[in-house]
């Protein structure tokens, strides 16, 4: 098999790790507000992660749609 052909699940899990890390270091700082907006912290920084995981994933897969052609 081509091992270029897991390049993208690496990158995948690359990115889940790197946000998965920084949702964890996100939500210890002290200088961030109990709430935003009547949402707590926490949801918001989950959201935010979320996004970026999404638009992550969507530009692996798309670089890789490109790489083919």
């Amino acid at each position: 098999m081509n091992p270029d052909y897991y390049v993208p699940a690496k990158k995948t899990f690359i990115l889940v790790m790197l946000c998965m890390m920084a949702f964890k270091m996100a939500t210890h700082l002290p200088f961030l507000p109990a709430e935003v907006y009547g949402f707590p912290i926490k949801k918001v920084l989950k959201l935010i992660t979320g996004i970026v995981f999404c638009v992550g994933v969507l530009w692996i897969y798309y670089r890789k749609l490109l790489q083919k052609n």
